[in-house]
């Protein structure tokens, strides 16, 4: 939801306005060492917004439960941040990144090259509601603050559910309006939708996003509020920053302002840590559980969840 959030918007073969283009731009980036996009996890005071935007993306892997074997669609990665972060701590067999932002994408491309992971990492401009991977191929998918730029959100969830193996879990960062915010805040939903890039179909509470994911197929929804975690220690951090003059000249002020304007997001939307579970069992385990095969159902293998 940030000025800074990764959208991967609908658009004719995933190729975004020239508007949308230089709004998600580096220079939009907070850290001193990486250019994560997120709003960070502040919950333990981080040392930096370096360490907050790792501890949230690390966050979103452990409800994912990524792990070794794994391979990961990861819908909007930014500038590749966290998928290096991923492949090097957590070792899944594989990452797939879709992104729509030609800038996002060539810069991630050289930052894995030089990182060693071309053959574990793939990166590819691609439309988050049509994702180039075949039906379930994949056994993680996350979306990092990138979900409620979808158009539509709902049409990501089916897709998710697609590609995703039996037993797959999905596991998001989001940002949905507050079930009791005021009738004015329906004016406020139009001028986010506007300065966000957020379609109008995706502005719905928890309680409508839960019944999305339920009817893409989706079952063992856990949601967890982490407003106070993310919108809270962000805002701080970015009122410090508008405070020191050597961040001011590196970022800019309107950018900083820019970054200022998501903190009221705390007054009408809540931030929260999503995940689900696609139903059955992975078709490995399932092949070694078929009576056909003579296994049995009560000795199926973990599926990390």
């Amino acid at each position: 939801m940030s000025p800074a959030a990764t959208p991967v918007l609908k658009g004719d073969n995933g190729t975004p306005s020239a508007s949308l283009a230089a709004v998600y731009g580096a220079a939009k980036a907070l850290g001193l060492e990486s250019l994560y996009l997120n709003l960070g996890y502040w919950a333990d005071p981080p040392a930096d917004y370096d360490a907050a935007a790792a501890a949230l993306v690390d966050q979103v892997a452990a409800a994912a439960g990524i792990g070794e074997g794994d391979v990961v669609l990861d819908a909007g990665f930014g500038f590749g941040d966290q998928d290096i972060r991923w492949a090097e701590r957590l070792k899944p067999e594989r990452i797939i990144g879709v992104n729509v932002i030609p800038e996002q994408i060539e810069a991630a491309k050289a930052r894995v090259k030089a990182a060693g992971l071309e053959g574990r990492v793939e990166l590819h401009q691609a439309d988050a509601t049509r994702l180039p991977v075949p039906t379930g191929s994949v056994t993680r998918v996350v979306a990092v603050e990138s979900a409620l730029h979808f158009d539509s959100r709902a049409d990501f969830f089916s897709e998710a559910y697609r590609v995703l193996d039996h037993g797959g879990r999905l596991a998001l960062a989001d940002i949905v309006p507050r079930r009791d915010r005021p009738l004015v805040a329906k004016v406020v939903d139009l001028l986010a939708a506007r300065l966000w890039a957020i379609p109008a179909e995706n502005l719905y509470d928890l309680d409508t996003y839960a019944s999305r994911l339920e009817q893409a197929g989706f079952v063992d929804i856990e949601v967890r509020d982490l407003s106070q975690e993310v919108f809270v220690g962000f805002g701080k951090h970015v009122m410090e920053m508008l405070g020191d003059p050597d961040a001011v000249k590196r970022l800019g002020l309107e950018t900083l302002l820019q970054w200022h304007q998501s903190t009221l997001a705390v007054l009408q939307f809540q931030y929260v840590l999503v995940s689900a579970r696609k139903p059955g069992l992975p078709l490995a385990a399932a092949d070694v559980a078929s009576p056909r095969r003579g296994g049995r159902r009560t000795k199926s293998a973990p599926s990390g969840e």
